[in-house]
């Protein structure tokens, strides 16, 4: 009776090994991504891009986890380092301040894991003219020519 029951825990022990249930902590196809950053891509604008303080910029990303698929909605964020958080999604429009923005997309996975993306964003203001010379107090004739300095 005895020698049966060990060779019935022997049989189930064989049986655990050769279905992949063993012990030694080995893992699972699923498990090789578990944790993975996601891929964070910004395609616009492209680098090099130029806008005036009155456009409206069209920002579009994509990113994906490793364990899920696609990442869409509020678990992509984009910021501005001038402006601050500027939306969420895949695709956003913005209005950004006179500065040069550097704009981040982070996106976050199922793990908890984020990645980021950025893109330089030149915004050009209108020009600031300072005048040295003549002086505030200076007068001319109607037809004197005035030189400025500045």
């Amino acid at each position: 009776m005895v020698r049966c029951f060990w060779q019935f825990i022997f049989a189930l022990s064989l049986v655990g090994l050769l279905s992949g249930c063993d012990s030694g902590g080995g893992s699972s196809p699923s498990d090789e991504n578990m944790g993975e950053p996601p891929s964070v891509t910004i395609s616009t604008p492209e680098s090099g891009s130029e806008f005036s303080r009155a456009d409206t910029i069209r920002f579009v990303g994509e990113a994906e986890d490793p364990e899920t698929g696609q990442i869409t909605g509020e678990d992509l964020v984009w910021e501005s380092s001038t402006d601050g958080v500027i939306g969420t999604g895949e695709e956003i429009t913005a209005v950004l301040s006179a500065d040069l923005h550097v704009v981040t997309l982070r996106a976050t996975g199922e793990s908890g894991q984020s990645a980021e993306d950025t893109v330089s964003v030149p915004v050009n203001g209108p020009p600031t003219v300072t005048v040295n010379s003549p002086s505030d107090e200076s007068a001319a004739k109607n037809s004197e020519t005035v030189a400025l300095e500045g």
